[in-house]
Parts: structure tokens; C-alpha cells; sequence
């Protein structure tokens, strides 16, 4: 199933597909062919960047499922369409998960039903491919309900 990826939010690289590639090699072993590398792609970035090892989207029809292989692509639902990684790569698990902004200053997550503490949210949302959590939650500024769709076995 197709996984669209931002290539910049709020005006700022995402570095997107340097981070999966770098969470595809630390899996499976070894960097993607060059065929996978769009001429965006910040090599040197790449050779140093923090891993995302999986997405947060809303499934609201429930599409998503364990075992489904992955076209991670840019630009989707345009000319300029990209898939950045071979179809070969499969969704690992899926874990529910719902963020909750509980006032101005306080916020929550919850996976799988269970209250991530403070270490836990700021490692989810760095394997998210976030900088930080502040940029998480300026991301996700309201309350969500949603998947963390898997490619490696990671889970919380």
C-alpha cells in the first residue's frame, strides 16, 4: 500500500527519505540501491541521520494491516511521483495510538492504550523522524487517533 511521505513541513526539510533509508539499512543491512536515491535525496545527511522506524497515520476505514508491503514514495498523486525503497519492505505491526493536548502546556500519548512516559514519548517521537518533541507536537497540535504503521519490530 502506498505510504506518502512530506518532503518538508512548515517550510522545513523533513529529510523523510534519508531517515527511512538509514531505519531500512540498520534493519536489513545495507543502503538502497541508488535507483531509490531521488536526486533530492542529502547523502551526507543520510550517512548521520537518526533512523524513523515508523509513521503515524489516521485509518479510519482500517486499510492497514500486518504483512502489507510498503511503497514509500514522495510526491505522490502527482507527475513527479517517487517511490524512494523497493516493494519488499512489509508492515511489521501496527499500534494504536491517540495524542492528547490535555491543556496549553500538557500533552499526552497513549499506545495501545497504555500512557507512554515523558523518555518514551521523546524516543517515539525521534523514531517518528521528529528533531525533538516540541516539533512532534507542533506537528500534532490536536488531539489524534491513529495508527504508528511498523517496518521493523520496534513497539511500544
Amino acid at each position: 500500500m502506498t505510504l506518502p511521505f512530506s518532503t518538508q513541513i512548515n517550510g522545513k526539510p523533513t529529510y523523510f527519505m534519508e531517515k527511512i533509508a538509514t531505519s531500512l539499512k540498520e534493519v536489513y543491512g545495507e543502503w538502497l540501491p541508488r535507483k531509490y536515491q531521488h536526486e533530492s535525496f542529502d547523502v551526507a545527511y543520510a550517512s548521520d541521520a537518526k533512523p524513523k522506524h515508523h509513521t503515524i497515520r489516521e485509518d479510519l476505514k482500517n486499510r492497514w494491516k500486518v504483512g502489507m508491503f510498503i511503497h514509500f514514495v514522495i510526491n505522490n498523486r502527482t507527475p513527479n511521483r517517487f517511490q524512494f525503497a523497493p516493494s519488499v519492505f512489509q508492515c511489521k505491526s501496527i499500534q494504536e495510538i491517540e495524542i492528547l493536548h490535555l491543556n496549553k502546556i500538557q500533552q499526552a500519548i497513549m499506545v495501545d492504550g497504555r500512557y507512554l512516559t515523558v523518555f518514551e514519548m521523546e524516543n517515539l517521537a525521534e523514531n517518528d523522524g521528529f528533531d525533538c518533541i516540541g516539533d512532534f507536537f507542533t506537528y500534532f497540535n490536536k488531539d489524534f487517533k491513529g495508527k504508528i504503521i511498523h517496518w521493523t519490530d520496534l513497539k511500544y
